[in-house]
């Protein structure tokens, strides 16, 4: 028999698992933005600029991301990313490009160190597919071979910030819940592939003690973290934004540690967080 605390590992994670799928096949060629788009995109968010040039960011799968320096009239140059989501997400949210640019504005006025939303156009005027345009946060590239305790750290830190994000003064219900999407996801036939989990799952539910709602990034991992001088200066990719038990966030960031760093550092990692939530049921965890 499996122990209640795998299938409430199990449980956790698999709230992600589909969404890793769906990651995978997002992708197009469709997506691809000509320059005289890029231009008519430059010049709605500022007229009577320039593009000066644009460069395909590389990293993420989920969304297709592209930055744009841009000349002011006043000759000042401003960097952007713009951001079009793949055809899964837009169609499991057809508002999730409204959606990000809502939740990063709240949380930039938070205080948390995230993209400053600038520009979002659902109107499909210039593109056949919305778009959101954020902030070029400068940082440089993370190495993990060289992570020290105080990286960790701040790795568990800034996730307790986010999940202490007070739902009561803003309003993210825009977001989907995490158990919701979970037990959604459980009335649609498994393949062969996952049926032993998504059995596992149907018999862990009923037994699970979850944790006051919290604000959940989705997809935390050191691949979603911008760092500049040792100095986490952003956490981006919020497309997968949700409420619901940190310890869904806490669960899939452990096992991305895991594999990035290894065992040693993922407790480490988890506690650091948990000292700073102690008022976390992790009994399951």
């Amino acid at each position: 028999s499996i122990s209640h605390g795998l299938l409430h590992l199990i449980a956790v994670i698999s709230v992600f698992f589909v969404q890793v799928i769906a990651i995978t096949l997002n992708y197009s060629p469709s997506m691809s933005i000509v320059l005289q788009q890029l231009e008519k995109i430059a010049q709605a968010i500022y007229p009577q600029c320039k593009l000066n040039q644009f460069k395909m960011l590389t990293g993420g799968i989920s969304a297709q991301t592209i930055r744009l320096d841009i000349t002011l009239p006043d000759n000042h140059i401003r960097k952007v990313v713009l951001r079009q989501h793949g055809e899964i997400d837009r169609n499991l949210n057809p508002n999730i490009a409204s959606d990000e640019y809502q939740l990063l504005d709240i949380l930039f006025n938070t205080g948390l160190p995230v993209p400053k939303p600038i520009y979002v156009d659902t109107s499909n005027t210039i593109t056949d597919i919305p778009y959101l345009v954020i902030e070029y946060v400068e940082h440089h590239p993370f190495d993990a071979t060289s992570i020290t305790v105080q990286h960790i750290q701040q790795v568990a830190e800034l996730l307790c910030k986010i999940h202490q994000v007070n739902l009561s003064k803003h309003d993210l219900s825009f977001l989907p819940d995490a158990m919701d999407a979970l037990q959604s996801r459980l009335t649609q036939p498994p393949s062969s592939a996952t049926q032993h989990i998504h059995e596992a799952l149907i018999q862990a539910l009923p037994h699970l003690k979850l944790n006051d709602i919290s604000l959940l990034h989705g997809d935390y991992w050191l691949g979603n973290l911008l760092w500049h001088n040792g100095e986490i200066v952003s956490v981006i990719d919020w497309e997968d934004a949700m409420r619901g038990d940190p310890l869904c966030d806490l669960g899939k960031s452990r096992l991305e540690i895991l594999w990035a760093v290894g065992k040693n550092w993922m407790q480490t990692y988890t506690e650091f967080y948990l000292s700073l939530m102690p008022h976390l049921d992790a009994t399951y965890l």
